[in-house]
Formats: structure tokens, sequence, C-alpha cells
């Protein structure tokens, strides 16, 4: 990495926004910079930004990404702090990402499967759905896309595309199955239609399974450990609600041992997870789960776990990126629909 040439030092928050666009209209004068990267100093974070400062933190992403440059926002009043080498590495991990790179992953077996997740961002009267797809378990994001929630074709051309791109890039190999990740209860007109999409557009048999990861933390269905005084299960656990039902917790937990060194407080609650279209591809629903949880571990834009796979996860933050952006959509470029830039 080299420091760049082009860079703005703006006088303040109130002068920023017509600098800014001066900056991009008269010193980034190439449509596209896929070999930068940008750090944006802002007098606010993301979470303590008021409306305002929301305008001002989606339109400096997106007029960047727009030239094929992905970006990372730092708070300048934690610059100074005393705790603020406690931020960098989790900026270094999110920067490495962004620029196509794997920060970490599971020591598991690749296998050739289609994962695909779905998430939504509902903002002013606006649904848009975002999806992220990937064609292993390898960590490397093949593509990001956002369309209208309130379409459901879109659903399925995102589906049919992503297959697609699988097909090219495999030299016409199909995946061994595939597998959607969903964060709501899909309407059995949702799984009829990928049947009937697989069926008649492609004319192979791609076993496939719908997986519903809810996206709320579960508190009202619970385990606990006894030999670890009723504390949450390690992370990893999971557990049938009945024993009829495709429905499970999934614990998420930073319990990594069986005696963890510090108390685990956050993010220790399970998420439900149910599993749909398993028996027609003879899925096993530990593998599946196992994948959810695989996938949770993908998480890079701190060091700490969250609950959700990055399937769902990473989706809802497409689509919260896209809703506010200019029509809803993410701009076409290779930064903006291969890398983990939304993080």
């Amino acid at each position: 990495m080299n420091i760049a040439n082009e860079r703005l030092q703006y006088s303040n928050k109130e002068s920023l926004l017509n600098e800014f666009n001066n900056f991009i209209n008269g010193v980034l004068t190439n449509e596209s910079y896929a070999d930068y990267f940008a750090l944006v100093i802002l007098p606010f974070s993301k979470e303590s930004a008021d409306l305002s400062d929301n305008k001002l933190y989606y339109l400096i992403k997106e007029k960047l990404l727009k030239k094929s440059i992905a970006s990372q926002s730092i708070d300048s009043t934690k610059i100074n702090g005393a705790n603020f080498h406690y931020h960098l590495p989790n900026i270094s991990v999110a920067i490495l990402a962004k620029v196509g790179g794997i920060p970490w992953k599971l020591k598991r077996k690749p296998y050739n499967e289609l994962v695909v997740g779905f998430n939504e961002e509902y903002f002013e009267e606006n649904l848009v759905l975002g999806t992220a797809v990937y064609f292993d378990n390898s960590g490397k994001l093949r593509h990001v896309k956002s369309f209208n929630g309130n379409n459901r074709n879109d659903l399925i051309i995102a589906l049919k595309n992503s297959i697609q791109n699988f097909l090219e890039a495999n030299q016409n190999n199909p995946p061994d199955r595939l597998v959607i990740h969903y964060y709501k209860p899909p309407r059995k007109e949702d799984v009829d239609r990928i049947d009937k999409l697989i069926r008649d557009e492609f004319r192979f048999n791609l076993p496939f399974a719908l997986i519903e990861v809810n996206d709320t933390k579960v508190s009202t269905d619970i385990c606990f450990d006894v030999k670890f005084n009723y504390g949450m299960p390690i992370s990893g656990t999971f557990v049938r609600l009945r024993k009829t039902s495709n429905e499970y917790l999934l614990f998420n937990n930073q319990r990594y041992w069986k005696n963890p060194l510090k108390p685990i407080s956050a993010e220790e609650y399970p998420i439900k997870v149910k599993l749909y279209n398993t028996e027609t591809g003879g899925f096993s629903h530990k593998e599946l789960l196992s994948q959810v949880y695989e996938f949770s571990r993908l998480y890079w834009k701190g060091l700490k776990q969250k609950s959700q796979p990055v399937t769902t996860q990473y989706s809802k933050m497409i689509a919260e990126f896209a809703v506010h952006f200019e029509n809803g959509r993410i701009p076409e470029n290779r930064i903006s629909q291969k890398t983990a830039w939304f993080i």
C-alpha cells in the first residue's frame, strides 16, 4: 500500500458536502479507481449520527463506491482517545475484507455448494432486499445485489443469476446443492417457484434446502448447561425444539471452551433456525446447522463472533445501504459487487 496523492482536508462538517462534491468532480475525474481505498475521518460515528450526519455518511459511501472505491469511516473524536488502540484491530480486519482479503475462516474442507442469503431493510416506505452469494465456504463473497423487496420475481431472478454465475465460474459444472438462508418464514409458492426455476430453466437435478434464520435473539425458548453453573451451552451447540419438528435452537455465543476465561454476557442467547425442503434432497440437519454456524464465524466487521450467519447478516447490511442509495440500488462494479465494502 502507498499513500495516494488525492486527498481532501475539509474545513468543517457543514462545508464537507460541498467540498466533497468538488473533490469528486474536480480531483477524482477517472471513472474507476479499483486499486484505491479511502479512509474517511468524520466528526461522528455511524452509531451516534443524527439524520443529517446519516445522509452525509451514505452519500460519501455511495459516491466513492460509484468510483470503485471501498472506504472505512473513522470517528475523529475517538482517534486521540485512550482506548483507540482497542478499535484498531477491528478497523484493520474490516479494511482487509473490504479490499477482497479473507481475514479468517473455520478450518473446514471446501465443498461445492451454492449458498445464498437474503434479508431486508425498510426505510421511509421503501423496502429493499439484499442478497449475499457464496460459491463455497472459503469466505470469498461472490456477488452482492439489492432489489425492490415488494417484487417477488426479483428474488427468483437473483437465484437464477447466482446459479448461472456459478456455472460460468465452474466450467458448467453445477453445484452439488443449493442452500438458501432466509430471513423470515418462506411462503409455499416461493419454494415451489424455486423448484420450478431449477427444473424448467436449468434442467438438472439440484437439491435445495431453505433455512429460516430468525433475525432476533431467542429468549422464550432457552437451554442451560447444568455443568456450567446453568450458563449458556458451548458455542455451536444445537437443540431440536420438538421431536417431529424441523426447528432448532443454535447457540452462537463466545463460549468456545468448557470453562472460558471471561464471563459470557452479550450475544449469548441462541438463534432459532427452521429447515425447509430437506427431505427431497436428503439433507442432513446437522450439516445444515453446522453450515449456519460456520458462516456465522465469517463475520469480519470486528473480532467478536455474531450469532447470525453472514449470509443473512451481510444481506441486511447490503439492503441498509441500498435503501439510502439512489434508486435503492448498489452501484455495479467489481468492488461494489464482489467485496464486503459494506461492513
